[in-house]
């Protein structure tokens, strides 16, 4: 199995079976949308100012 990524950051997966090709997609997936899950989790509990810093005050504000 291998993942290679473009200069846009974009991955191409290559495995010897279905399986591996839907193993590597779903850790590609993980690492590319693990920030973006992340900070929805700050955004719903109004804590992204921990983050971003006060930038994030005004949404922890009405989040909160």
């Amino acid at each position: 199995m291998t993942v290679t990524r473009d200069a846009f950051g974009v991955p191409t997966i290559r495995g010897s079976s279905i399986d591996d090709l839907a193993f590597e997609q779903g850790r590609a997936t993980a690492a590319d949308r693990g920030g973006q899950i992340e900070l929805d989790r700050l955004h719903s509990e109004g804590r992204t100012a921990e983050v971003l810093g006060i930038a994030g005050a005004g949404w922890d504000a009405f989040a909160r």
